[in-house]
């Protein structure tokens, strides 16, 4: 964003923390003093509830009480999960209620719009990606005779994991994350310097998770120019355009079919250059300007009312 719009538009308070901590967060944003905004992050939600007049703007990223209805969620302490899982309902809907009460809604992709406006029963009115940084994440392509595919994935409850060991089976497949797979090479966690070189040197991302309301290592992909094969269906697949920057497959037997092929036979460089492209509007810069905007924009709006 521009010095002059940052200095010139308004000051705003950033709140950010768990459903429990809603009303502490908002009593301390108050404290902070008198503002044009206040920008509340996910499960702060009900600090809406507390805020004083001031303008409130809501960014959402997905409901996390939903990760307790979730099949891998139920693979151990089960006792405890069912107790959670009971409660999950009675969270979205209070979660709901506190969304309500904000003057600006925001959600973290098309699919998160969609599917948050109809749970909690309001209009998500506004798009806001996630930032990528550029500095971090940047093609830095390094010419070797090894080739791989590249996949992330956070623990041995993510989706799809079966995919990623029949690929493995075929081709040269890193995985990134605390998720071990037969036959791949696991990373484990590695510093954002090293994700941004394994993402550079991959052939393709291989992302077979259906259920991400954004898809971050899409996005950090596409900005080291390294194309993405996604599930389509939720935030990855919007991230990319099938056939221009990445490829959507529809099934397993197609993602793993379609993953073989792509290394194997290999792809256009124009997909690179493409993909590169499409990620500039994850820049901070671009994701920065586009947020005031949208809040100068309600903000002369109320005047002009």
């Amino acid at each position: 964003m521009n010095e002059k719009t940052s200095s010139a538009l308004f000051q705003s308070r950033l709140v950010t923390g768990s459903r429990a901590l809603g009303r502490k967060l908002s009593k301390e944003a108050i404290k902070a003093g008198k503002c044009d905004w206040y920008i509340v992050f996910d499960q702060a939600v009900a600090a809406s509830r507390y805020l004083d007049k001031a303008r409130k703007a809501f960014i959402c990223n997905g409901e996390f009480a939903l990760l307790f209805l979730g099949r891998g969620f139920y693979r151990s302490g089960k006792a405890l999960k069912r107790l959670l899982s009971a409660r999950a309902s009675g969270a979205i809907l209070d979660n709901a209620e506190s969304a309500r009460l904000y003057d600006m809604r925001f959600a973290n992709s098309h699919f998160t719009q969609s599917f948050m406006s109809y749970i909690y029963e309001c209009q998500f009115e506004e798009l806001l990606y996630p930032p990528v940084d550029p500095e971090i994440f940047r093609p830095s392509r390094v010419l070797q005779e090894d080739k791989y595919v590249l996949s992330m994935m956070r623990n041995m409850n993510e989706q799809n994991l079966h995919i990623l060991g029949r690929i493995a089976r075929e081709i040269p497949l890193k995985v990134v994350g605390n998720a071990t797979v037969p036959g791949a090479t696991s990373t484990g966690v590695v510093d954002d310097e090293m994700l941004s070189r394994l993402y550079s040197e991959a052939s393709f991302l291989a992302f077979p998770v259906v259920s991400e309301f954004f898809g971050y290592a899409v996005a950090e992909s596409i900005s080291c120019a390294t194309p993405a094969l996604v599930m389509p269906g939720a935030g990855p697949a919007e991230i990319i355009a099938s056939g221009f920057s990445g490829w959507h497959a529809s099934s397993e037997d197609e993602f793993v079919a379609r993953a073989v092929q792509i290394y194997r036979e290999g792809y256009d460089p124009a997909f690179r250059t493409r993909a590169l492209e499409m990620a500039r509007r994850f820049s901070m810069e671009v994701v920065g300007d586009g947020f005031l905007s949208c809040l100068e924009k309600k903000m002369n709006h109320c005047r002009v009312a």
